[in-house]
């Protein structure tokens, strides 16, 4: 690998990136996840290279590696909204997986529910544009028993300028003589650093 000043060049880790893209681009997310567990050797205080870790890994089925890379992107860089956002959405994912499960405690899914609450409600707080939030903050509080705050983000999530339901390319929007109705939250989406949206779908 080509160094320069004795560290790895630009060169090598733009070619992972690329790597890591074209192999997400065409559904190898073990493949890109590879390559992004090299890129992020070269860079390991770089948060949006261990957010795309993190987001590479669980389309790839590996969500303890999946929750080890938001969780180092947090602490990178703790108020990075992407990080936040994808904790708050595995914190979810594990909730729905527990209320399928006969014998999880009631007490479990509810304190993912509100692990996800802080965890979402931070990345709105710094990126208010990350509107898929409010689809997942409307059924944590759901699962807790807010449902004033449920609806209030339900609203929220189908308002007329809201892109939470157009990145996926569902029908949850508020057409015109349609009533809103929130989707049996089985799919969830997940934030890569350029934007894109991975949607996995829970079983």
């Amino acid at each position: 690998m080509r160094k320069c000043c004795g560290r790895p060049s630009s060169e090598a880790k733009l070619e992972l990136e690329r790597s890591a893209k074209t192999f997400a681009e065409t559904g190898k997310h073990a493949e890109a996840a590879e390559a992004l567990r090299k890129r992020v050797r070269l860079s390991p205080e770089n948060p949006m290279v261990w957010n795309d870790l993190g987001v590479q890994s669980m389309a790839a089925g590996l969500p303890e590696a999946a929750y080890e890379a938001f969780q180092r992107a947090h602490q990178a860089l703790p108020d990075y909204p992407l990080a936040l956002y994808n904790l708050g959405a595995f914190a979810m994912v594990c909730c729905v997986l527990g209320q399928g499960v006969q014998d999880s405690p009631v007490e479990r899914t509810q304190s993912l529910a509100q692990e996800a609450i802080r965890y979402l409600t931070r990345s709105l707080d710094r990126e208010p544009s990350l509107t898929q939030a409010h689809v997942l903050l409307s059924a944590a509080y759901g699962v807790i028993g807010d449902e004033v705050r449920a609806q209030f983000h339900r609203q929220q999530a189908a308002a007329p300028d809201s892109n939470a339901f157009a990145t996926t390319g569902r029908t949850w929007g508020s057409a015109p003589g349609m009533v809103w109705k929130p989707p049996v939250q089985r799919e969830f989406a997940f934030v890569m650093s350029s934007g894109r949206v991975i949607h996995l779908r829970s079983v």
